[in-house]
């Protein structure tokens, strides 16, 4: 197995274990902002563009926790070089 196929693996197992986790609270998160939106009156003018920011911003984290942390740490962090590999 080449080293790129190796770092390949290695993401798509870390973001297996930690998706799970990761996804959890993001809905967490949201289900208690995702009311606001529908808030009518003086309160849901209020509140109504931050809940949309809120929503808007979680649901980008999420994208890049799952998708680029996990490609940009394969690509960025190098691996300590055991005895036995030299």
């Amino acid at each position: 197995m080449r080293k790129n196929d190796d770092d390949r693996c290695r993401r798509g197992e870390g973001t297996e274990e930690v998706g799970g986790a990761i996804i959890a609270s993001t809905i967490t998160t949201l289900v208690i902002f995702l009311p606001i939106i529908f808030i009518r009156g003086v309160t849901g003018m209020l509140f109504k563009e931050f809940a949309y920011v809120v929503v808007i911003s979680l649901a980008c984290s999420l994208f890049v926790a799952l998708t680029m942390v996990p490609m940009l740490s394969s690509r960025l962090l190098k691996r300590p070089v055991r005895e036995a590999d030299a």
